[in-house]
This record gives C-alpha cells, structure tokens and sequence, in this order.
C-alpha cells in the first residue's frame, strides 16, 4: 500500500503459489489533490476587507503545487501586491512544496502588512506626488508643508507719535513628521508638535517718545502649537498739559483780574480763546497769540495784557431864573427859565472815575422878558430878567440860580361929581371931584348942597 497512490489491483487472485511462480504487475496512480493559498492584510482595519485574495491549485499527489493564477504566478502576484505598498510578512508556501495526500496539508497563507512611510516636514509632500511603493497612488492630503509644519506669529506694530509705524516680528516654528500607509494612501499617525528651540516670545519694551506715553508693554508669552497667530499694537497717547493763562491789568500796575487754564496734549495746537473778563471795563491789548503748541514739556505761562476802557462823557449843570409876577388881583404869576451848561470829561470805565475838562468854559443869556400888561396897573419892571451868565469848572458847584419879582401899582384916578337940578333942565347947580386907584372903592359922599331949595334924588 502507498499512500496517497491507489494501485489498479487491491487483490491478486486465480493465482497459486504452490505449483508455479506466477508473476502479476500491480500499478499505482497518483490521486488528484486540492491546494489553497490565502492572501492576508494583517493590517486592514475591518476583518471583512483582511482577505485579499484566495488561490487554489489541483494536482497529483506528491507533484509540485503550482498557484499560478490569470498567467501569473505566485512570485509576480506578490510582487503586484508589494508593488500596491504591501510587504510579505510571512508565507507558509515554499516553492517546490508537493501535495500531500491530506488536503488539509494543503493549506497555505500569506501575510502582507502595509507599508509605512515619513514624511518629514522638511520634505513635505502633495496629492499631486505618487506613493514611492504605490507609484499608481498619490500622497493624501495632510502631509503638505502647513500640516507638518506650523509657524505662532506675534507681529508687534509700533505706532511712534510721528505716524511711523515699526514692525517687530517674532516666531516660534513647530514640527511633525508624518506617517503614511502607502497600501491605503492614508495617513496613520504624526509625532507630537515639537518646537525648533524656545516656545517663548520674548517680552518687548516700548521704546520712549518725549511728551507720549505708550499703551502697553508687551509681556513675554509661552506658545503651544493650538496657539493662534496675534498681533499686539502699541500706541501712543500723548501727555496732558496744563498751562496758566491770566489776565493782567496794565493800568493798574499789572494786577490780576482773571486767571484760567489751558489744557492739551504734547503736539495739540490749541486756541487760547482769549476774552474779554469784562468788555464794559476792559479792552484787551493786541498781541496775545491766537493758539498756542503744546510741546514735550508743555508750553509757558500765557499773559493777556487788558488797558481800561474808557468814554467820553459829559455833565450838565441847569441855571434856573425864576420871575414871580405878583398880579394886581392878589395872584401870583410864576415864569421859569433856565440855561443848560454841558461839560465833557473821560470816565475809566474800570474804576468808574471821570476826569472833567478843567479848562472849559462857558456863557450864556436869558433876554430880557416884557412884564404882562394889566390895565390900570403899572409893573414895577417893564422888562425882567435879562442876564449873563458863566460857568466854568471853579464855578460848577455854585448855585447860581436867580429869583427876581415883579409887582405891580394901582394907577391914580379923578372922577367929576355934578349935582343937576332936574326940575331946571339938569342945571348944574354944584360940581366936584372924586379920587382913587384902579380896583379902589370910594364913598361919594354924596351932600344935599341946599337943603333948603332941594331934596336928593335917592339913587345916586
């Protein structure tokens, strides 16, 4: 019996031995075996997808095992499959191997695993680069130049009082090196972030301006490489300035009469809205500047120089004349007149004095009034109150009114008195006089001049 090799005749029969030698010729055939071969990745992340490939082969027992597949044989299908960015990491079959009676004996597998690749960031790759081992198959995205390789930025403007503006620019460069399956064309893994010398920004201090004062200092900062690119800008406020301003009075030995302030900042032109503490008093001296420049240090003491205003002013003095006019029926007759006299002078509206013109002078009249007429009365002047009269700064003060009366007198007056004798034709028969003054009331004294002849008419 041979294993494995079933002969044409399990018995010999018909035969005996004893008689004769009796030759029989007995062959073997090879029985026909079965052989499989399974291609493995080890390395596939789904066990449904680890099963590449599976080859089968069938042969005579003992003759050798050929997985020769689509005109390929086992070495170039390998090959093929190494040249996909796989690696053989084992292989059960060794070429030449027989089938063996068992068909279990005639199990193989291989085992590929991926390959792997860095990718360092000084040599970042594209898709547009193909996989060194997997030439059909490009580079994945994540493996360019900004994935493995990241620059923290902290650019630092300074913004000078002059408009100029300085740049300080300081990094800290980050590194990682990549890992690529050149089977899958993925990207497996990366190192940690590693930093090419200091993760620390170094503080900065702001340089100095005359006059300004910056915003800030920039502290130093540690930077990780989550850590976004800043910008810190630095300006510049220039400094508050206080400068006096007064106002002097230069007709009053420079006195104060006001005092304020002026305030900016280093490089402000101000005005110094100059006004009038009291345009009723004062006039302010040209030459005060209109605005003034604050420098580092400020500015000095602004002075406004004021002169008192002064008016030109006048006074009057009134010089009455009264005539009193005593009438004959016992009244009274006012007449009034007067004469104005106007002098000029300079009042200092500041402190109020007026100084007067003390060489003026000056004259004038009141004519001559004719008397009322009354008749039957004569006045004791015909014409009243014709005068001349002066002022002049001795005399300002005196009272020089007038007061003058006119009177007037009852005219003297004769008046016949006749005695008629009505019983003769109005024969006069006695003759006389009366006498008095206008307004006077007299007795007639009426007397019979013959009581003997006459009787006196009653009525007289």
């Amino acid at each position: 019996v041979v294993t494995g090799v079933p002969a044409d005749q399990v018995a010999v029969t018909g035969a005996d031995f004893k008689d004769q030698a009796v030759e029989t010729t007995v062959v073997y055939h090879a029985n026909e075996q079965h052989a499989q071969l399974v291609i493995i990745d080890d390395d596939a992340s789904e066990a449904s997808q680890r099963t590449l490939r599976t080859l089968t082969a069938t042969g005579k027992y003992a003759t050798a095992i050929d997985f020769t597949a689509d005109g390929q044989s086992l070495a170039a299908i390998l090959t093929s499959w190494q040249q996909r960015g796989y690696t053989v990491k084992s292989n059960s079959f060794t070429a030449g191997t027989t089938y063996q009676v068992d068909d279990k004996q005639n199990q193989f597998v291989v085992h590929l695993g991926h390959k792997l690749i860095p990718v360092m960031p000084d040599q970042p790759k594209t898709p547009a680069d193909a996989l060194p081992d997997n030439p059909e198959q490009t580079f994945p995205q994540g493996v360019g130049s900004t994935d493995l390789n990241k620059t923290v930025k902290r650019v630092i403007l300074v913004h000078q009082p002059d408009g100029q503006i300085t740049r300080i620019d300081q990094a800290v460069h980050f590194t990682r090196t990549a890992t690529v399956d050149e089977a899958t064309g993925q990207v497996v893994s990366y190192t940690d972030w590693q930093a090419n010398g200091s993760t620390t920004l170094t503080a900065y201090a702001a340089p100095t301006f005359s006059g300004y004062t910056a915003d800030q200092a920039v502290a130093e900062q540690v930077v990780t490489p989550t850590s976004t690119d800043s910008q810190v800008d630095i300006y510049y406020t220039a400094n508050a300035h206080t400068t006096p301003i007064e106002y002097v009075d230069d007709d009053n030995g420079g006195a104060v009469v006001k005092t304020g302030e002026l305030t900016g900042r280093t490089g402000d032109t101000v005005t110094t809205n100059v006004t009038n503490p009291d345009p009723t008093k004062y006039e302010v001296v040209p030459g005060t500047p209109e605005k003034i420049t604050f420098g580092p240090d400020g500015h000095g003491k602004v002075t406004v120089h004021l002169k008192h205003k002064t008016q030109a002013t006048s006074r009057t003095k009134t010089v009455t004349q009264t005539i009193t006019y005593h009438l004959p029926d016992g009244t009274t007759k006012v007449t009034t007149r007067t004469l104005t006299f106007t002098q000029g002078g300079t009042t200092d509206l500041a402190t109020g004095a007026t100084t007067w013109d003390a060489n003026w002078t000056q004259t004038d009249h009141f004519t001559g009034l004719i008397s009322p007429s009354y008749p039957g009365y004569t006045p004791s002047q015909a014409e009243a109150g014709a005068s001349s009269v002066t002022v002049d700064h001795t005399t300002w003060d005196a009272d020089l009114d007038q007061a003058l009366d006119v009177t007037y007198t009852a005219d003297a007056h004769t008046t016949p008195i006749e005695y008629v004798d009505d019983d003769n034709g109005g024969a006069v028969v006695k003759t006389g006089e009366l006498t008095g003054r206008t307004g006077e009331t007299v007795a007639t004294n009426v007397t019979n001049p013959d009581p003997t002849k006459y009787e006196v008419v009653p009525g007289t």
